[in-house]
């Protein structure tokens, strides 16, 4: 594991995290590999197993936890989420940089178990009212919408502890692709 870096990215639910990604991949896919990660929450109609999530029965995410086939793992919303190590250990042996979508409590996981070959990003809200804003729009129940908030005021207060943070404000999310590209060469060019 020479050449490549772990990139975690993290923020509350609904900051724009797949939406910053979606259009990142696409202007700049040569930097960054994503590792498809493992979840137990069900499957979403516009989703496909194996290219959004790997979908889990939670028999057989305890037994990848048991085995240490989970580079890192969290619970959120009663379902549970994880990163299968060898898909990482794989790409940063070719070289590869990974760039891991992952919850505040497995980015503090990674960072412990390779800090060297580590990077992390928080991507913020403009403001607590967009999240709900989003939330409503996604159909979440008030007793959801109540649990994501303090989730997320939980998370903002770790944002400290991450490397980098990028501001997605409501109505600017080219300002904020362009802003995590820049951020993500910047990174790069000094870890050669």
């Amino acid at each position: 594991m020479k050449h490549g870096k772990i990139i975690i990215f993290s923020g509350p639910s609904r900051a724009g995290k797949d939406a910053v990604l979606s259009q990142l991949s696409e202007k700049a896919r040569h930097l960054f590999t994503k590792v498809v990660t493992c979840t137990t929450r069900p499957r979403r109609p516009s989703e496909q197993d194996g290219v959004d999530y790997h979908f889990l029965s939670k028999r057989e995410f305890q037994r990848m936890i048991k085995s240490g086939e989970l580079l890192e793992w969290a619970t959120f919303s009663a379902h549970c989420y994880g990163t299968p190590k060898a898909a990482v250990l794989s790409a940063l042996r070719k070289g590869k940089n990974v760039l891991l979508k992952i919850e505040v409590e497995g980015g503090v996981q990674v960072k412990h178990q390779y800090p060297k070959k580590t990077v992390s990003i928080f991507l913020e809200p403009g403001n607590l009212d967009d999240l709900k804003r989003r939330w409503k729009q996604g159909h979440f129940s008030a007793a959801q919408q109540r649990l994501r908030l303090a989730r997320a005021q939980e998370e903002l207060r770790h944002k400290e502890h991450y490397d980098h943070s990028i501001k997605n404000v409501e109505g600017a999310l080219d300002a904020t692709v362009s802003a995590m590209e820049k951020l993500l060469r910047q990174i790069l060019t000094q870890s050669r």
